[in-house]
């Protein structure tokens, strides 16, 4: 089953992302110059010049792990000549992060890496410095799949040019148990899961009728009509796209992501 390259780039979150603002997390977006992506794209872990990781950013048996110039084998420097220099994208990065309130969650076009997590001493997404958002990227098979196979299943699978960016959300400690996927075919609804759908929790079966509900209305009232890929082919599996998005207790609910028929969640359709 293939999805034209259009379909994949309307799933990207600078495209969708001021169409539906007011229901999605606040987040900056960094255009990528061409030699940030390549070293994004290049093997190994060297931090660019002028990184400093906090002390216990990553896991390790070290005393601190923040200062240039640890051993040589330690991953996150290279030889003199060798490390990057992107002194004004990392200006750009701390002050989107300062913007959005000092933490965030990073992501290219269309995938954050939430992979990668292992090498935060948090385990988590959360960004304070523009050191982490970098690890993050650089250790993530998510982030390597946007730049070099996102168009993998497109007929013609030839990439057509577009502009790499970073994409800085706000962080928000969210519950996986108030995060749902909804299935949409022609701008209508016909299903909806859990967005972490092999993890049992009581209160979405207990729930399950209310949330149903609530996914819908909020589905009507925010979405409906307002994305870019509403006429696909008609095809038993071939959905125009999927949504997740969060219902936290006492709190407005928020778009998370936008992704078309094929991707990774495409099991879960299938199943």
């Amino acid at each position: 089953m293939a999805v034209s390259t259009e379909e994949v780039l309307n799933c990207a979150i600078p495209k969708w992302y001021d169409n539906l603002k007011a229901v999605t997390i606040p987040s900056v977006f960094i255009p990528l110059p061409e030699q940030f992506v390549e070293y994004l794209r290049s093997d190994g872990i060297i931090l660019p010049q002028g990184c400093i990781l906090p002390q216990m950013c990553v896991h390790g048996d070290g005393d601190d792990g923040s200062e240039e110039g640890d051993d040589d084998d330690d991953g996150w420097s290279g030889e003199e000549g060798e490390v990057p220099e992107f002194t004004d994208l990392l200006g750009e990065m701390e002050r989107g992060i300062a913007t959005l309130g000092g933490a965030v969650v990073p992501k290219l076009n269309w995938s954050a890496p939430k992979d990668a997590t292992w090498i935060i001493s948090s385990n988590t997404l959360k960004c304070t410095c523009a050191s982490e958002v970098l690890l993050l990227l650089k250790s993530s098979d998510f982030v390597a799949h946007d730049l070099s196979r996102v168009f993998k299943y497109c007929t013609p699978d030839v990439a057509p040019a577009f502009q790499y960016m970073l994409c800085l959300r706000q962080w928000r400690d969210i519950h996986p148990s108030g995060e749902f996927r909804c299935f949409v075919r022609h701008d209508s609804i016909i299903g909806i899961s859990q967005r972490h759908y092999t993890q049992h929790f009581d209160f979405v079966v207990s729930h399950k009728d209310q949330l149903r509900d609530e996914v819908v209305e909020f589905f009507t009232k925010y979405l409906k009509g307002r994305f870019f890929n509403t006429n696909c082919e008609p095809h038993p599996l071939k959905l125009s796209h999927t949504l997740s998005w969060i219902i936290p207790p006492r709190s407005p609910h928020a778009l998370l992501d936008h992704a078309h028929s094929i991707s990774r969640c495409g099991g879960c359709v299938q199943n």
